[in-house]
């Protein structure tokens, strides 16, 4: 009975850990990391980071600016991403391509996500731990023939 109890605990709880780590608050919006692709991320490949941005304020936003800081192991060729229009209570996905750099270890690091703010002239900063994998420099299989052949009884 106990360990039925337990088992049900970690299944109710562990499912909100997790998700709180991909929301972020600034002043106005709200950023969940929604998808990154492929994943897990793979040092010296490029990978693709979704964000969903839900306007949180009481107002329409405009000229809404998105930056990944390119900061070791990640980097990327579109840094930017601007939102034109946001009305209060909408929601827009936004993605980045970022590179992951092909030098490092295994492990968890974080991906910087800058926010600007037209309306208070801030800059606010939040970071998303991503997981890097190795890729191997294993066989891969890039072709395959089939060369029926007619089998008699």
């Amino acid at each position: 009975m106990k360990k039925i109890l337990i088992a049900l605990f970690l299944m109710l709880f562990f499912p909100y850990v997790f998700a709180s780590e991909s929301v972020t608050y600034f002043d106005e919006v709200r950023v969940d990391l929604i998808k990154i692709d492929p994943s897990p991320v793979e040092a010296g490949q490029i990978t693709d980071v979704w964000f969903e941005v839900y306007n949180i304020a009481n107002e329409d936003l405009s000229d809404l600016e998105f930056k990944v800081v390119e900061k070791f192991p990640f980097s990327s060729e579109s840094p930017t991403v601007k939102i034109k229009n946001l009305l209060s209570g909408e929601k827009k996905k936004i993605k980045f391509s970022v590179y992951v750099d092909e030098n490092i270890e295994e492990g968890a690091y974080d991906l910087y996500l800058q926010y600007k703010s037209k309306r208070t002239e801030k800059i606010t900063s939040y970071s998303f731990e991503l997981n890097v994998k190795k890729t191997s420099m294993g066989t891969t299989l890039i072709e395959v023939k089939l060369n029926p052949k007619i089998v008699e009884p």
